[in-house]
């Protein structure tokens, strides 16, 4: 790559007025040196920080960068992301007290920003853990969300009408045989119904 000794496959770009590489063995800014317009002879390039990633897209909140350490054992925060003056940059290891709950590999993470702020993450052995992080206000959860068979895949969307953000999940269970179902996590603020998987239905009375 462009500010480095070595060469290393790039796992992932993000940015918005200057462009964020993740690369196996270190992150990198490049941004424009005329009008922050990045072309052949124009490139301003940078090396801050040297964790390595892996080939897992990361997630561009608010505040902060996290993307997946090349181990796909933690998690880490890049909270110099929103600095595009700078190139200093200070990552945090967001998984350092969790450790006893990822058993395998991480697979995906997914950003929930309404109506709180909550980043999940799906682990190869089926399993789901949820970060609720407001870091202005200096608050950090972890949730581990057990469910019945495996979680596939994970994705966010917004609701129709536009009040928060739906997190769905894709997962496989095995009832006599081998299915596939599609759930809506639910959220205490909109919704009643708090279990792991239901169905509503009006009966008449005889």
């Amino acid at each position: 790559d462009i500010s480095a000794t070595r060469q290393d496959q790039i796992q992932w770009m993000a940015g918005e007025r200057a462009l964020i590489l993740g690369t196996l063995s270190r992150e990198h800014t490049l941004r424009g040196s005329v009008n922050h317009i990045i072309t052949p002879s124009s490139v301003d390039a940078a090396s801050p920080t040297g964790y390595g990633s892996a080939n897992i897209q990361p997630i561009l909140g608010p505040q902060a960068l996290f993307f997946v350490h090349k181990t796909k054992r933690r998690l880490y925060e890049n909270i110099g992301v929103e600095d595009f003056g700078s190139d200093d940059r200070q990552v945090s290891d967001r998984t350092i007290f969790i450790e006893s709950l990822i058993e395998s590999d991480i697979k995906g993470i997914a950003y929930q920003h309404t109506p709180r702020p909550v980043l999940w993450m799906t682990l190869t052995d089926g399993t789901c853990l949820s970060l609720t992080y407001l870091r202005e206000h200096v608050v950090t959860g972890w949730a581990f969300h057990p469910t019945r068979g495996d979680i596939i895949d994970i994705g966010v969307i917004p609701h129709p009408s536009g009040e928060y953000d739906q997190v769905w999940l894709l997962t496989e269970r095995i009832s006599g045989t081998l299915y596939m179902e599609v759930l809506i996590v639910k959220d205490r603020f909109y919704d009643e119904l708090q279990v792991d998987c239901a169905m509503l239905t009006t009966v008449t009375p005889p």
